[in-house]
């Protein structure tokens, strides 16, 4: 039961900061980078996951749907 306050406290964590970056003006760097996907060819193999794939993995265990 432990572990479970440790992940729910990244989880509120992460979806704070992704607050933070979304109201942040447009010409921050974090924003840009937030906004932005990499150029170039990808590795082989499964792809890396990012930040953004657990926010909305959170978001989808959550129930929050828009």
């Amino acid at each position: 039961m432990e572990n479970w306050t440790y992940l729910t406290e990244i989880k509120i964590g992460r979806l704070r900061w992704l607050g933070h970056v979304e109201r942040m003006s447009e010409e921050r760097v974090v924003k840009r980078l937030h906004q932005n996907t990499p150029e170039g060819s990808s590795s082989v193999g499964r792809p890396r996951l990012r930040w953004m794939d657990d926010v909305r993995e959170d978001l989808r265990r959550m129930g929050v749907t828009n």
